[in-house]
This record gives C-alpha cells, structure tokens and sequence, in this order.
C-alpha cells in the first residue's frame, strides 16, 4: 500500500484519486487513449519522413512500453494520510503506478524533511504546524481574550454582582483595589474571596441560575450561585464550554479533550503556567464579564470618560484584526490552496497520460508533472520553518504580559500583529517553492 500524505482536505482528495482511478478503466478513456495512439503515430511518422532517423521508431516503442506497460496498467491500493486530523485516512483501490509512485515519494519526502524540522525546532503539538496548522497555537489563545458567557441568566446575574458587590468592595470597604483587579491572573479568586453580607443583587423572576427570585446578599449568591454556576458552565457540559469547543473543533468526536489539551498546551507555551482549559476559559469569561458590568456601573452613574476608555481598548483591537483580513487569510487558506493545487494536478494524470502519448512531448509533459508535483510538496517545510518563526517571536511577545483584564487588549494586538506578519510572509513561500524548481536566486528577489 502506498501513502500519499496530505496538509489538509484528506477526504476531498481520496474523492479526486477515486475519479482517477474509475476513469482510467472506463471505455471512453479507451478511445481517447486509441485516438492519442493515432496521433502519436502520424507525428512519429512526420519526424522520420524529416529526418529519417531509426532511432526515432526505437525510441516510441521505448516510451510507448513506459507508458501503457508502467505508468498505466500496473495497478495500486494508495492510502491518504491528512496530516492535520490523524484520524483521518482513506484507502482507494486501482490507482495506476504512474500516479500512485511520484504521489507517494514526493509526499513522503515532503512530510519527512517537515517533520524532520519540527522535530529540531521541538514544540508543543497545538504550536506544531504538521499537527495543527499556521499558528493555530497562538489563535487560540488570542481566541479566547473574547470568551464570553453563552448563558443569559448567568450573564444577567453576574454583571449585577459586578455592579453591586465588586464596585462595592473597592469603593467602599476597600477590599482590594481597582488596580489590583485589573492586574489578577485570576480574578475569579479575587472577586469571590470576601463578598459583602450586607449588600446584594435582586434576582429577577424567571431566572433559571438561581432557585428563588428576590434579594440575595453577595456572599450568598457568589457562594450558592455564580461559583458553582460558573465552573460548570466552563468544564465538559457547560453552556460556555460546549459553544466555544464546537466553534473552534468543528463536530469532532473527540473534541473536548483535543480542545482542552490543545488550549492547555498554547496557554503555557505563551504565557506560563499550568492552567488547564476550563481554568483559562473561566478566567476569560470573568474577565469579559467584569467589563461589562464596570461598563454598566459606568452607564448607571453617568461616567461617559469610563464608557469610552473600556470601549476604544475593545475597538482598537478589533480595527488591529480587521486591518488584518488579508494576511489572515494567506495564514488560513494557502495550505487549503495547496491541497486544491495538488488535486487539480492529480484530477489531470488522464490528461497529462493523453499529453505524454504524443511523440516528441513525452519526455517534457512527464517531467513537468513531477517538477510541479515537488513544487507543491515544498510548501510543507517552508511552512513548518515559518510557523516556528513567528511562533518564537510570538513567545518573546508576551513573555513580559501576563493574561490579565489589564493586558487583555494588548493580547489581541499583539496576536493579531504576530498574525499579520505570518500571512504576508506566507504569500511569498509559493515563490520561494518555484525557486526550489527552477533556480532559487531570482526567485527570492521576486519573493
């Protein structure tokens, strides 16, 4: 069995090898094959009426055999490894030899020296481009500045506790400061660890978080309510947990525990620490929720100075991601490009079998199917080597930041920055590749 290896869209291109395959042994690629043949043999006749040259006829009996008796007519099973969902693999039956042998080279050269790389340049697996793709490390920690509450009742109750009881501890009992909360790695501890038993939240009727409406004194309501309600609402199960492992894992069986590894893995690559997912995504969702309800505090009292400094930290960033759009996309979509560039060139073996039966274009039509099928696999490399680049320097970033409701804007910009910086140089690895093939020294230039 031959592998062929693939960056992404494993399923898509077995479909491709699969048309291949039932194609070749249908009876209109017969006649197109017998009417490539008869072409053939008039240009082989007009080269030999010119030059008569003996040598012509041998060698389109040579390449005639090449092509039916080895690339053709010998048949394999070839199985397609995506390299970015390990569980994916497909088998196809039939495969000629012609397709299945350079596939299974190049792509396995091409999925070596990446991995080889990697292996050098050591990192955790959601930092890993062969695992999970361009920075995909780095955006999911960026991802999760904007984790938010999903449920409303929860969402409801806490940015009245904000309002009421954290607003309360600093102003009036001095609990902790202002600066203190915006500097903790952990305000959920910070927020919860002396709640007042005197002053309180009404909890209106139909809330389905607390089991009564009516007053409830902050101690009570953080105690009885939002810290039992928000770690279950951030672990397996939880409203919260469940919509942001959907969004980023897609419909995956397993992804809950590929989505806590993975966030547990980049968080403490980035920034230190041993925080497991459900601690981090708890901590986001306090964060985002201690915003709004200053930002409410704020509305309530009429302080506008307040309202605009929250919300130009929150657009600032955002305007950071939107000026962003192209570059993200070069991140994103060029090793989806890849992988449609290799289908197209696989989809053509047909065409390109028609092609090479004509005499005197063998030889050329052969050798620019390979050299276009190693210019494809040159992306890999380039693409572990870029990941890793930007990834340290990501790391340098924000060795000095740490995830707090302070630093939280500054995460965004500087994980959109490093964003930006990886797509724009990810648009000139397919130039670079082309040097690979055709001479590397004016290509760079190009690049």
């Amino acid at each position: 069995m031959d592998t062929v290896y693939v960056l992404t869209g494993g399923e898509f291109l077995s479909a491709i090898f699969n048309g291949v395959a039932t194609m070749l042994g249908t009876t209109e690629w017969s006649s197109m094959f017998r009417i490539a043949a008869l072409i053939s043999v008039m240009v082989l006749f007009a080269t030999y009426i010119r030059g008569h040259d003996p040598l012509e006829v041998i060698k389109f009996i040579a390449l005639f055999m090449l092509l039916t008796s080895i690339l053709v007519i010998p048949k394999r099973t070839v199985q397609i490894t995506d390299r970015s969902d390990a569980t994916s693999i497909h088998i196809v039956d039939n495969v000629p030899l012609g397709l299945a042998a350079p596939a299974k080279f190049i792509t396995g050269i091409g999925t070596a020296l990446t991995e080889g790389f990697e292996t050098v340049y050591h990192t955790p697996d959601s930092v890993t481009y062969s695992k999970t793709g361009m920075l995909f490390g780095a955006s999911l920690v960026g991802t999760a500045t904007d984790f938010m509450f999903r449920n409303g009742d929860l969402a409801e109750l806490f940015t009245a506790y904000v309002r009421n009881c954290v607003v309360g501890d600093i102003l009036l009992n001095h609990k902790y400061s202002f600066q203190e909360l915006m500097n903790s790695t952990d305000p959920y501890a910070l927020i919860f660890q002396n709640p007042s038993p005197l002053r309180g939240v009404m909890v209106s009727y139909g809330n389905t978080v607390a089991d009564r409406e009516g007053f409830w004194t902050c101690r009570e309501l953080a105690n009885n309510v939002l810290k039992p309600q928000l770690n279950a609402d951030s672990s397996e199960g939880g409203s919260t947990w469940n919509y942001y492992v959907s969004r980023i894992t897609g419909a995956k069986a397993n992804g809950s525990a590929l989505f806590g590894t993975l966030m547990a893995d980049s968080y403490s690559y980035y920034y230190g620490g041993g925080m497991t997912a459900s601690q981090i995504m708890r901590s986001a969702v306090v964060m985002n929720g201690l915003k709004q309800g200053i930002s409410s505090y704020s509305a309530q009292s009429g302080d506008a100075a307040g309202l605009v400094n929250l919300a130009s930290q929150s657009s600032y960033a955002k305007m950071r991601l939107s000026q962003a759009t192209s570059a993200s996309i070069a991140t994103t979509y060029l090793p989806l490009m890849n992988t449609v560039l290799l289908a197209m060139v696989i989809g053509l073996f047909p065409v390109i079998i028609l092609l090479a039966t004509v005499h005197s274009l063998t030889l050329q039509v052969l050798k620019g199917y390979i050299y276009t099928l190693i210019y494809l696999q040159a992306w890999g490399p380039m693409f572990a080597i870029l990941n890793y680049a930007v990834s340290s320097y990501l790391t340098g970033k924000t060795g000095s930041l740490s995830f707090s409701l302070s630093n939280l804007s500054v995460i965004q910009q500087t994980h959109a920055d490093i964003g930006s910086i990886a797509g724009w140089l990810s648009l000139s690895i397919p130039f670079l590749a082309m040097g690979l093939v055709k001479g590397l020294g004016s290509v760079v230039s190009q690049a």
